[in-house]
């Protein structure tokens, strides 16, 4: 099938946005290239692109000028709706926003400086991701949205941000085309030049084709890069956070720059090598297998049983190293890492070099964010453990902390008067001290905390009842009125948001209920209700339906 794109038929098209598409202070120049919008007003700057995208397709924009005259900033968004011309709102907050099969995303406003170069797009779990290129990244859920339809792309110049100027597209190896000057002399130059271009690159690559096949064919030596995962079960790649702290704990990537492996390596060699790269565990012991992700992030096990066949299947991706068990994190001094920093590169007669026993098995790390959800089994659930850490990343203060004293005997108590002050500082870290006990908080006294703070919440706030799994929450208007509901939200918050447990003994039904899930309550045990009043009138309603049922089989 033929194509009308100058780049060949792999390029994802042009980057360009659509003229018939801008709001009504909206000015495209520069071969549609860069949108700009008149100062006057803080809105009508929306502006379509010429095509639609795909799944996974990654845009990238750079903010070219910004007003002072105007607060708020850059908004970006995706739907299902093919765009109409004279029909765009002055905004997209919340005109759009309220649309079905619309999405809008406000880009924060440290992320919108002049000059900053963003990339946003949309993954396969509906997520809206935003990041700076190679900052942190921001995700929204996109609700309505359908995957398996078009997708049109907008762009909301609002507030403060005056100027946006699209730079390039990339989905895996494939990019968006070049777009060809508008004016006709300029264009044809510019054609001239592309194809001087190509027809440079492929005279280069044919004087240097045997060469190159000679340097592939003499050269036995691959560098791939290592990967070393926390959880044996894990089937997802870690976050960029993540993959920082698990660096920082000895796992991750290694910390030693090594000069690659020995194509001609035996397996007994490769794994000792492996084995050195990572000295805090003992790999040895625990025993391990490699692993590589699919498109959409998931590990895979690899079933290659030589290293020339690892690295045909592997290709350019990072080559994962899967635990038999899980590695427990502990604290560690950071004397620990640095020591590993410098020590010698292996080479194959050596053996790994020695790790103390204290050390081995059992890591050590400057954080305790790392928690279950590394382990999430699904797509989605990756992505809400994402989204947790982003949250800790922006909210939660990383340097501060406040200090709470404990009481084992009053835990639920001692969180009360921690908390009851209203300018009890949320966001910063709790140091937890137990009364009487002489431990340094690194995580294990605060998880300790938290783990007897929500049975205490469960079990001796009383607004709550029935049986341990199945609780419901009492009909107390005295508990209501001195705010107890609120006080336990706010403590199961403050415990989640700090990498502690929530509440795990509601009712399945009632959990259902609460987050807008369908419920089947035809199984239902009305047993479990524990006022007696309320079992009765279910127990006279259930003989009630029983009895018209079988009145109704007969006629």
């Amino acid at each position: 099938m033929k194509h009308d794109r100058m780049c060949g038929s792999r390029c994802l098209g042009p980057m360009t946005f659509n003229k018939d598409l801008t709001g009504q202070y909206v000015t495209l120049s520069q071969g549609g290239q860069l949108a700009s919008r008149d100062t006057s007003s803080f809105m009508n700057g929306l502006v379509f692109l010429s095509r639609t995208v795909k799944v996974d397709e990654k845009l990238c924009i750079r903010i070219e000028d910004r007003t002072s005259l105007w607060d708020g900033a850059l908004r970006v968004g995706f739907t299902n709706i093919c765009p109409q011309r004279n029909n765009l709102p002055p905004a997209s907050l919340p005109d759009l926003s309220d649309t079905r099969a619309y999405c809008v995303v406000p880009v924060p406003e440290d992320l919108s400086r002049c000059g900053v170069e963003l990339q946003f797009w949309i993954n396969y779990a509906g997520m809206v991701i935003v990041q700076e290129i190679g900052g942190e990244k921001y995700y929204l859920k996109a609700e309505g949205l359908n995957l398996n339809n078009p997708l049109w792309v907008f762009i909301d110049l609002y507030g403060s941000t005056r100027a946006v100027r699209l730079l390039r597209s990339r989905r895996g190896s494939r990019t968006s085309c070049p777009v060809c000057p508008v004016d006709s002399t300029s264009g044809i130059n510019w054609l001239v030049r592309a194809v001087e271009r190509q027809t440079s690159e492929e005279e280069h690559s044919n004087n240097h084709k045997t060469e190159t096949r000679k340097v592939q064919k003499t050269s036995s030596y691959w560098k791939p890069s290592l990967f070393l995962v926390q959880y044996a079960n894990q089937t997802t790649i870690p976050s960029p956070r993540e993959s920082s702290e698990l660096t920082r704990a000895g796992l991750g990537i290694p910390v030693q720059e090594s000069r690659g492996v020995d194509l001609n390596w035996t397996w007994q060699e490769l794994n000792l090598f492996i084995c050195s790269r990572y000295p805090l565990v003992d790999l040895g012991v625990i025993g391990f297998h490699f692993a590589k992700t699919d498109k959409r992030g998931r590990l895979c096990r690899l079933h290659s049983n030589t290293l020339k066949k690892i690295k045909k299947e592997l290709a350019d991706n990072i080559l994962y190293i899967v635990p038999q068990t899980d590695i427990i994190l502990n604290e560690m001094t950071t004397n620990t890492i640095s020591s590993v920093m410098y020590a010698n590169d292996f080479s194959p007669p050596r053996s790994p070099p020695p790790v103390p026993a204290q050390q081995r098995h059992r890591l050590t790390s400057t954080s305790s964010f790392l928690s279950d959800s590394s382990r999430n089994s699904s797509m989605e659930d990756m992505d809400f453990g994402s989204l947790l850490r982003e949250f800790q990343h922006m909210h939660l203060s990383g340097s501060e902390n406040v200090s709470i004293l404990v009481s084992r005997n009053k835990v639920l108590q001692s969180a009360k008067d921690s908390v009851s002050n209203s300018n009890f500082p949320w966001t910063k870290i709790p140091l937890v001290t137990f009364v009487g006990e002489e431990a340094l908080d690194c995580g294990g006294p605060r998880r300790e905390f938290f783990r007897i703070l929500m049975m205490e919440v469960q079990s001796s706030l009383g607004i709550f009842e029935g049986q341990p799994g199945h609780l419901f929450f009492t009909y107390d208007q005295m508990a209501l009125e001195e705010h107890k509901y609120e006080l336990a939200g706010k403590l199961i918050a403050w415990s989640v948001a700090h990498g502690g447990p929530g509440l795990k003994s509601l009712d399945p039904c009632l959990y259902q209920l609460m987050c807008s899930q369908e419920c089947q309550l035809v199984d239902f045990d009305w047993h479990l209700i524990p006022d007696a009043d309320i079992q009765d009138k279910l127990q006279n309603v259930s003989i009630r339906f029983f009895i018209n049922l079988f009145i109704f089989t007969l006629l």
